[in-house]
Formats: structure tokens, C-alpha cells, sequence
């Protein structure tokens, strides 16, 4: 009796023993779940931040790879509408969208668009000029409405074409897009890339906010100009023969935004008549006094 009592002890206080040894490894995988739980933790606080710094460059390349497109493609959209009006009618008339400089934004907005609507379809050369020429004539529509709603004026007019639409777009042109839209996306975007891969940095950075504000003083003032600048025609049209220069504003419209400068800057300038006539604003004979 007295050995079965010893053996019953034995086994209960190896079954402690074994209860014992079970709940210090508990505890110690609890211990080593929840280090881990906070080294995991730890990690994640310091990987959040990285993440967000890399998604706050990644986007600050994007707008400087954009607003660079915006800056080229709008010199060299220019320089080519210069080359076709030379070889068109021997000028190199043309008008800048800003009033200080060889600036076309029509072209920059124009690129911007296309490059992001078909860039997917380089390699495809029939599909990007079909394609090219309708997006292209469309956005070009869409502009001129956009310009004459706000300025008051068009800066160009295609009723010399059998094959216009409200002389806004026209099929010589849209032709002409389809090819340019080609060259764009299949030579000229890789091209302008590794230039502008190659402005990097903090000073890339400050150097694209200072352009960033100037381009946009420079917009708002070729949009108050030209706006300017039709207004006068219309009141000229109508009949009127002075320049209000009473208040401040005033002033300062007339005294820089000229008529001579104005046709400098917008040579191909237009404004419809009572009649519903479209006529060029350096084609109207100013005799006007100042009030």
C-alpha cells in the first residue's frame, strides 16, 4: 500500500513538474510572440515612412517630368508653326501664348495629352496616326472654344478649308497631327526622357517651382491681354472711338498692353463683327482718343 501511495506521489509530482516545464514554455512563446509582435511593429513604423517618402518623390518626378514636357513640347510646337507659316506664306508670324517669350502652351497641353492617351500604342504606326488625328483635332477644338470663350477671340480660323468644322479643325491639319503624333510618341518622347532624367536634385526641385509660378503669371497675363486686346477691337467695331483710361487698371492696360505689342504678340488674332464676320484685329483701323 505504502509503495503504490509513493508511486501515486511520484507520478503527481512529475505531472506538476511536466505542467510546470509546459507553462514556462508557454510563457516564454508568448514572451517571444509578442517581441517578435513588436520588432514587426518597429519595423513597420520605420518602413511606413520610407514608403511615403519614395511615393512623395515618385511624384514629384512625375510633375517635373510633365511640366518639363509642357516647357519643350510648347518651344518646339512653336518653332514648327513658325516653319509652316514661313513656308506657307514667307512670315514667321505666330502667336505665343505668353506674352515675354517663344511660349506656345497649345503645343505643351496638346503633347501632354496625346503622350498620356497613346503612349500604349508605340510600335503601332497606323493605329497612332488614325488615332493621333482624331484625338489631336479634338483637343484642338476643344481649345479654340475654350479660348474664345474666355479671351473673346480665335487665334486661328480653317474656313479656307472644304473640310472644316466651325473653321476650328479642319482634314489638311488633322492629317498633319496624326504625323506629328507618330513622331511623338515613336522618336521624340524617348529623346526629351533622358533630358529631362537628367535634371535631378534639390536645385531641380526649386528651379521647377519658380518655373511652375511663372508660367502661371505668365498665362494669367497673356490670357488679360489678349482679352484686352479683343475687347478694344469690338468696342472699335461697334462704333467706339476711345480708350476709357480713367482708373488704374485701365491704365495699366493701355499703357502695356499696347495695340502695336498685342499685334506683335497675336498677329493672327480674330474677332467675329455684327454681322457675324470674322475679321482679323490688326486688319481694323484704329482712330481712337483717349477719354
Amino acid at each position: 500500500m505504502k509503495k503504490k501511495m509513493q508511486k501515486e506521489e511520484v507520478s503527481t509530482k512529475k505531472t506538476k513538474a511536466k505542467d510546470v516545464r509546459i507553462d514556462s514554455a508557454k510563457k516564454i512563446n508568448t514572451k517571444s510572440k509578442i517581441k517578435n509582435a513588436e520588432e514587426i511593429s518597429k519595423k513597420k513604423a520605420n518602413v511606413k515612412p520610407k514608403v511615403e517618402k519614395i511615393e512623395q518623390q515618385l511624384k514629384e518626378r512625375k510633375f517635373h517630368k510633365y511640366l518639363w514636357y509642357l516647357i519643350i513640347f510648347s518651344i518646339l510646337g512653336l518653332i514648327l508653326e513658325c516653319v509652316i507659316n514661313f513656308i506657307k506664306a514667307k512670315t514667321t508670324d505666330t502667336p505665343f501664348l505668353v506674352t515675354t517669350g517663344p511660349f506656345c502652351i497649345f503645343y505643351g497641353i496638346g503633347a501632354i495629352l496625346t503622350i498620356l492617351c497613346l503612349q500604349q500604342y508605340k510600335g503601332k504606326k497606323i493605329k497612332l496616326f488614325i488615332i493621333g488625328c482624331i484625338l489631336m483635332s479634338a483637343i484642338q477644338y476643344a481649345l479654340s472654344f475654350i479660348l474664345e470663350t474666355i479671351v473673346g477671340a480665335r487665334l486661328w480660323n480653317y474656313t479656307w478649308s472644304k473640310f472644316n468644322i466651325n473653321g476650328r479643325v479642319c482634314l489638311e491639319y488633322a492629317i498633319l497631327w496624326g504625323i506629328i503624333t507618330v513622331i511623338l510618341i515613336e522618336v521624340l518622347k524617348d529623346f526629351v526622357d533622358k533630358i529631362i532624367n537628367l535634371m535631378k536634385g534639390k536645385v531641380s526641385t526649386i528651379v521647377d517651382i519658380i518655373l511652375t509660378m511663372l508660367i502661371a503669371t505668365l498665362i494669367m497675363f497673356t490670357i488679360w491681354s489678349a482679352r484686352t486686346y479683343a475687347t478694344r477691337a469690338k468696342e472699335t467695331l461697334a462704333g467706339q472711338n476711345y480708350i476709357s483710361n480713367n482708373t488704374n487698371i485701365e491704365i495699366f492696360q493701355n499703357t502695356v498692353f499696347t495695340n502695336e505689342r498685342m499685334e506683335k504678340i497675336f498677329p493672327k488674332l480674330r474677332v467675329n463683327d455684327e454681322y457675324g464676320n470674322t475679321i482679323m484685329i490688326k486688319d481694323i483701323k484704329y482712330k481712337i482718343i483717349d477719354e
